[in-house]
């Protein structure tokens, strides 16, 4: 489904209460991974990072060794969460990660198992990842991860960002920049647009961000 993502917190904190698997797809640089923790948070659970696209199968299951003359798995890799204490397991980039990578994934999302190694039963798994439109090097993933999931893609608008953008930080400043905010009212189309692939960098809401964090420290 569709949802805006100032209903993101919403569709997350419903997934979490279900302990359902939800999957984000967004355009990059959406908040979404700041919006997996603070929901996060407010469940007491504390948020274990995962990007999928950067590991081997092997980061999963472990290396194999013969043990008479059978295959075990018989080191839990570090890259998982402890099975003594729940978390949210945060999958990242998951379209990113190669199938073989995505196949193991599967297990995890439902039975929060890979080979011998368990997760928490109270562990939350979240997945996310970039849209194929976006060119962030997706790949189709395997059916039977995705029907283990309930998926949302997310969409940005001026208005949603404006209520967080002139919000107060702890220190009574906005969390953006005046400058930015009125630029953005003059060219709303502009909050986010990667329409131009070929160029090296493009507006989002990540990179207003880092530029009014720039403009801050430096009047």
């Amino acid at each position: 489904m569709e949802i805006r993502l100032a209903n993101l917190p919403k569709f997350l904190t419903a997934c979490f209460k279900a302990n359902q698997v939800p999957y984000i797809v967004s355009p990059p640089g959406c908040a979404k991974t700041a919006i997996v923790n603070q929901v996060s948070a407010d469940f007491g659970l504390p948020v274990f990072t995962f990007h999928a696209a950067t590991i081997d199968p092997v980061d999963v299951l472990g290396l194999p060794s013969l043990d008479n003359h059978q295959t075990a798995w018989s080191n839990r890799p570090t890259i998982l969460p402890s099975e003594d204490t729940p978390c949210v397991f945060f999958l990242d980039e998951v379209a990113q990660a190669p199938i073989m990578v995505q196949n193991i994934l599967a297990p995890l999302v439902y039975e929060r198992r890979a080979g011998p190694h368990r997760l928490h039963p109270e562990t939350r798994v979240v997945l996310a990842s970039n849209r194929d439109q976006d060119q962030c090097g997706t790949t189709r993933s395997p059916r039977q991860l995705l029907n283990r999931a309930i998926h949302a893609e997310v969409t940005v608008t001026p208005e949603d960002w404006f209520d967080w953008a002139m919000a107060p930080r702890a220190d009574g400043e906005p969390n953006i920049v005046s400058e930015i905010t009125s630029f953005i009212r003059f060219k709303p189309s502009l909050l986010h647009d990667s329409t131009d692939t070929k160029a090296r960098a493009f507006p989002s809401l990540r990179s207003w961000h880092m530029l009014s964090d720039l403009l801050r420290a430096n009047d």
